[in-house]
């Protein structure tokens, strides 16, 4: 008896591409994990590698430094805060460089020693990009594409090129497989910003026909990896700019339309690619481009818009979602007493280990897992933003440990997320403080720690005053007797704004009246992040009475 064996279907080519990293370290590294994670046989970075611009890190005396970012001056104390600060520019696609004062002020007035010092510093973190992918990738078996787009400069070529791992494609037509092929080309038409890439639209038609140079398709699929988008595709839908990079209005609105180049449509056209990846000038509004087997097919998908009749009952402007604390009792009350009716907050809560408000117990909270479930539980309920409410668990390690903070849970969520001491820090911003008091509820240590923040964000603090309150439901039971006499005695003469912490503290209701009795502006840990979530909803405002930050007053 003769048995025929039929082995296993060979597994269809998968290829995993993106574009546009713009220097982010976390992007990258996100590309790169892709192989694994989607068992890409093919990785293809289609070009805008480069980072944006350079941030000086200025050394000070005593082995501290200064650095902004995200707006914001932070005063780095120890290399634990320079690490986190450089990391999380590195994340942004931001250079973060070690300089002198005399240095930035020498880099100011001299133009093209900034231009030296940002293709120095891309080609380095691009040389160490090309170790990592080498590392990750070379015992997998992925094969590495890796291509420059108009943005980039013209010597990371020669650094792809010589990495003996990585593939530079420009101007190629590459066997992906024994069907499939890959052509590339990094330049685009011509930009306002006239990057080193950009060409006519001649040129840039020429530069597409000799990466196809010996294409016969003979029943095999061509797959485009052109930078630039197709013309009137969806995908280079953006204002429109003069060459002095002004918008072009009409009627004194911005006029929108297509950005993207006719020679790329026209070769989409011509060959018919089962695949072609580009970078997208801006999301379209109300549809996007349709892919099918035989390429890009220009043209709308469907959208369906909901009936303005069908509003929904609750949330009809906005949702926001709150990382809570499982002791906190004061922050649902004061956001149900401000939101207005047509916006609706959505919780979800960590548990504070022992219910201690101690450095020990919020360092485990904020380091669990949870942290990302809490976010991902909101994001299920339709949050448009995300707020991580807790003043010392957000500000705990020091500058920078907010925005790290926020940026785990967007990276988890993809929705936006702020946090209470990033909040605070724009409501002083928004009031004009620059000489703050502080009153809170906590023990020294981390009264110490929030003092340290707020210098570090550029505010001088006056003084803070503390209750030494272990617990959190303490806090939460505190009298409002007792809430106004801690802003009594926090206040100090010639402060320009009295800042009260916690969001458990119940001070919501009384900060109107303390602001008469005092002289100056009041805000509680509450009020700006009940503030900062309905900046993020399209700027509502709130119910009025709960001082002049949620009153308007600031704005």
């Amino acid at each position: 008896m003769t048995f025929l064996f039929r082995g296993k279907p060979k597994r269809e080519l998968r290829l995993f591409f993106a574009t546009d990293v713009h220097g982010s370290d976390r992007c990258f590294m996100k590309f790169i994990n892709a192989a694994d994670v989607y068992k890409a046989d093919v990785l293809v970075l289609g070009g805008d590698i480069a980072g944006k611009r350079v941030v000086p890190v200025v050394a000070l005396s005593g082995g501290r430094h200064r650095g902004t970012l995200a707006g914001r001056e932070m005063l780095l104390e120890s290399a634990d805060d320079l690490d986190r600060f450089e990391r999380a520019a590195a994340a942004q696609g931001l250079y973060s460089y070690d300089t002198s004062t005399d240095e930035v002020s020498a880099l100011e007035r001299d133009p093209s020693a900034v231009e030296r010092l940002f293709r120095r510093l891309a080609r380095e973190r691009l040389e160490r990009w090309l170790m990592r992918a080498e590392e990750r990738l070379k015992s997998l078996g992925t094969q590495l594409y890796i291509n420059c787009g108009n943005d980039d400069p013209f010597e990371l070529d020669e650094l792809i090129q010589g990495s003996g791992f990585a593939i530079f494609p420009e101007g190629k037509l590459l066997d992906l497989d024994e069907r499939r092929a890959l052509a590339s080309c990094g330049f685009a038409n011509l930009t306002p910003w006239r990057c080193e890439r950009d060409v006519s639209e001649e040129e840039l038609a020429s530069r597409i026909e000799r990466s196809l140079v010996g294409w016969n398709a003979d029943g095999r699929q061509l797959v485009f990896n052109l930078h630039c988008p197709p013309y009137a595709s969806g995908l280079d839908t953006c204002q429109l700019l003069k060459d002095d990079l002004s918008p072009i209005t009409e009627a004194g609105q911005p006029v929108v339309g297509p950005a993207g180049s006719t020679a790329v449509r026209a070769a989409i056209e011509r060959y018919q690619p089962v695949h072609a990846g580009h970078q997208s000038r801006q999301r379209v509004p109300g549809g996007s481009p349709e892919r099918s087997s035989r390429g890009l097919r220009l043209q709308w998908r469907p959208v369906i818009r909901p009936d303005r009749r069908m509003k929904p009952v609750y949330g009809g402007r906005g949702c926001i979602g709150v990382i809570d604390l499982s002791t906190c009792t004061s922050l649902t009350a004061e956001f149900q007493l401000t939101l207005p009716p047509e916006v609706v907050a959505v919780f979800s809560r960590l548990r504070l280990p022992r219910g201690e408000v101690s450095v020990e117990a919020l360092d485990e909270m904020v380091r669990s897992a949870r942290v990302e479930e809490a976010g991902l539980e909101l994001a299920d309920a339709g949050a448009s933003s995300i707020v991580f409410a807790c003043t010392t668990g957000s500000l705990l390690h020091g500058p920078g440990f907010d925005i790290a903070l926020a940026q785990r849970i967007e990276k988890a969520t993809a929705v936006r997320a702020t946090t209470t001491s990033t909040a605070v820090v724009n409501a002083l911003h928004a009031l004009n403080a620059k000489r703050i008091c502080i009153g809170t509820p906590y023990v020294d240590e981390l009264n110490r720690r929030e003092r340290v923040f707020f210098e570090a964000a550029g505010f001088e603090v006056l003084g803070i005053q503390g209750l030494g309150l272990r617990y959190d439901r303490e806090i939460g039971r505190l009298s409002e007797a007792a809430v106004k006499q801690l802003a009594r005695s926090a206040d100090v003469v010639g402060a320009d704004a009295l800042f009260l912490s916690c969001t458990n503290l119940p001070a919501l209701p009384f900060l109107a009246e303390l602001e008469v009795e005092l002289g100056k502006p009041v805000l509680s840990s509450n009020a700006a992040t009940i503030w900062e979530s309905l900046r993020l909803v399209d700027g509502l405002p709130a119910r009025g009475g709960f001082g002049r930050l949620l009153s308007g007053v600031a704005d």
